[in-house]
């Protein structure tokens, strides 16, 4: 399910109150950033899977990552063989994949043999990024109320630098509450959205 990013910030600016008079939201900018560090938080805190399929070819080690790839996770291509370990074929070492700049990576080369014996079809799961496309959102509704969760950190941080010493105020499913300070409403937002993050 996707949700509109502009009804985020308006959902965000609504949550900090009057705590949005300091600072400079008719700046793009800031918002921008605010949405962008939650949604890196969120795909750290609470990762999508997703899935992708690699064509392997002999002798290919490095393969073109989907765009939204933040980490591998696993891969079942290999455990499934048809000969058993004592006959001949089977492939006893398999290599290690990971992912880097924008790229996977497997330790050697699968060989023709190997993909001969295993399938050309690597699919495999990884840890996938949330990102703005076309101003919309892609995330669960389940993780909804983190991602506001973790803006609302964002907020803090900035109010943390600018002003420190300053009461804010956010509202949630707790209803409104009001902090001594940025740095106070920061703790206080980040042990719930840990506590959320766990129960989903």
């Amino acid at each position: 399910m996707a949700i509109n990013k502009a009804d985020l910030v308006a959902s965000l600016l609504a949550s900090v109150s009057s705590s949005t008079k300091l600072l400079d939201t008719a700046d793009i900018t800031v918002t921008d950033n605010i949405v962008d560090n939650a949604l890196n938080a969120l795909s750290r805190l609470a990762p999508a899977t997703g899935i992708d399929t690699i064509s392997l070819q002999p002798g290919v080690q490095v393969y073109a990552a989907p765009d939204n790839l933040w980490a591998y996770k696993e891969t079942s291509w290999g455990f499934d063989q048809t000969v058993a370990p004592w006959e001949p074929g089977y492939v006893s070492r398999m290599p290690d994949v990971t992912y880097n700049e924008g790229n996977i990576y497997f330790s050697f080369a699968p060989t023709a043999q190997m993909i001969s014996n295993l399938g050309s079809r690597f699919t495999y799961f990884y840890y996938a990024r949330y990102q703005v496309n076309n101003g919309a959102i892609e995330i669960e509704p389940r993780k909804q109320a983190l991602l506001l969760l973790l803006c609302q950190m964002e907020v803090m941080k900035l109010l943390v630098l600018r002003e420190p010493g300053t009461q804010v105020t956010t509202k949630g499913n707790a209803g409104k509450i009001q902090y001594g300070s940025p740095k106070l409403a920061f703790d206080a937002l980040e042990e719930e959205a840990h506590r959320v993050a766990k129960s989903l």
